[in-house]
């Protein structure tokens, strides 16, 4: 769920939260820590993957021109992380 300061946020304060979001959802997948396997969680995996793709459609539209220095923060280009989210949604249902 998008957080209160969703509405009054700046670009690059979206473009944060979706980071965080997105780091979130890497977080709840299963995975191998220290030898040991982490079962995940999918319920907290998709709301996460929905969170980030919430802040950033967000962002774009605040700035569909993208001239906002934050996005030259991303290292995958805006329009290849809209894809995977929504690949990823798919997945997830």
């Amino acid at each position: 769920m998008p957080s209160p300061e969703f509405h009054t946020a700046t670009v690059a304060e979206l473009l944060s939260l979706s980071r965080r979001a997105h780091d979130r959802y890497r977080t709840s997948l299963p995975r191998v820590e220290q030898g040991r396997r982490v079962p995940g969680d999918a319920a907290a995996a998709r709301l996460a993957i929905e969170e980030a793709q919430t802040y950033r459609l967000a962002a774009d539209a605040q700035d569909l021109g993208h001239s906002d220095p934050a996005w030259q923060e991303d290292a995958i280009p805006h329009s290849e992380l809209l894809i995977f989210f929504a690949a990823t949604l798919r997945n997830l249902r």
